[in-house]
């Protein structure tokens, strides 16, 4: 999946696989799964843009004030 500019979850193009789910993933950004200390997997044929989302996502969680090291920093 070529993409140039910004990484957001909101610049990517949700129609290229559509068996995910976009309001779920929208909802996974506000970081509930980080709180929770739950785990995520992508797993996806090459091209359809898990580095992508699994980038847009880690800053979602920036935005949201979540960061890796020792813990979770809002928490």
């Amino acid at each position: 999946m070529a993409q140039t500019g910004h990484i957001d979850i909101n610049t990517y193009d949700f129609s290229l696989v559509p068996s995910l789910n976009k309001n779920r993933f929208i909802t996974l950004a506000k970081g509930k799964f980080v709180e929770k200390k739950e785990k995520l997997i992508f797993l996806g044929n090459s091209g359809t843009g898990k580095t992508y989302l699994s980038i847009a996502l880690g800053i979602e969680m920036v935005y949201h004030c979540f960061c890796t090291g020792k813990g979770i920093t809002n928490g």
